[in-house]
C-alpha cells in the first residue's frame, strides 16, 4: 500500500473515531442537560444546607426550614420564617434525591423570588413566589424563572430524570457497540494489509 493510500486510510479512521464524539457534543438534548445542570447548581437551594434570603427587604435574611424531620416524616412542609412569623408554608416531600420538592432562589433583575417545583407531595406546587408586603404570594414566572423550574424538573423523576437516565444509557450502549465494531474493523484492515505486505515480499 502506498504512503498516499496509507495516509488517507489513517485520516479516515481518525474521522470515524471522532465522529460519535462530535455528534454527541452537538446533541441538543445533551446541551440542554448541561444547561439544566448549570441552572440547578447556581440557583437551587438544598434544605439540609440551609436556605436564606431577604424576601421582604428589611435587611435580615429569612430562613427556609423544613419540619419534615420531626418524627422522621418523609412528607411534611417547608416554611419561610421572618423571625417567628411565617411568610409561606407549603407541603414538601423527600422520598429520595430524585423524587422530592425542589426550591430555588432567583435574585436576578432586582426582584427576589422563591421558585418551587414539587410534584412529589400531595399539594403539587410549580411556580414563583414574591413578597407582597405581608407574605409570599404566587406570581407569574418570568423567562429565567421558567428555565430554572424546568431545570429542577429535569432532575426529578416526575419531570424527566428517568428519561435522561435512559437516554444516557442508550447513548453509552450505542457508543460501546460503535467502538467495538470500530476496533474489529481496524484490526481486520491492518491484518489484511499485513497479509498483503507478506505476499509482495520477494
Amino acid at each position: 500500500m502506498s504512503n498516499w493510500k496509507l495516509s488517507n486510510l489513517i485520516i479516515a479512521l481518525v474521522l470515524l473515531f471522532l465522529f460519535p464524539i462530535a455528534l454527541s457534543e452537538w446533541n441538543t438534548a445533551k446541551r440542554q442537560d448541561r444547561r439544566n445542570d448549570e441552572l440547578v447548581e447556581k440557583y437551587e437551594c438544598e434544605f439540609k444546607k440551609g436556605c436564606f434570603a431577604d424576601f421582604n427587604g428589611d435587611g435580615r435574611k429569612e430562613q427556609i426550614v423544613v419540619d419534615r424531620f420531626l418524627n422522621n416524616k418523609v412528607s411534611s412542609s417547608f416554611v419561610v420564617f421572618d423571625g417567628a412569623r411565617e411568610l409561606l408554608r407549603r407541603n414538601c416531600n423527600h422520598t429520595d434525591n430524585t423524587l422530592r420538592t425542589h426550591i430555588a432562589i432567583n435574585n436576578e433583575n432586582g426582584l427576589l423570588r422563591l421558585l418551587v417545583y414539587d410534584k412529589a407531595s400531595r399539594e403539587h406546587t410549580i411556580g414563583a413566589f414574591v413578597f407582597n408586603g405581608d407574605k409570599l404570594e404566587q406570581t407569574v414566572p418570568d423567562k429565567l424563572d421558567r428555565e430554572i423550574l424546568e431545570a429542577m424538573a429535569s432532575r426529578d423523576d416526575t419531570g424527566g430524570w428517568d428519561e435522561r437516565v435512559i437516554r444516557g444509557l442508550k447513548i453509552k450502549f450505542g457508543l460501546l457497540c460503535y467502538y467495538t465494531s470500530y476496533a474489529i474493523i481496524v484490526a481486520w484492515i491492518f491484518y489484511k494489509r499485513r497479509q498483503q505486505a507478506k505476499l509482495t515480499l520477494p
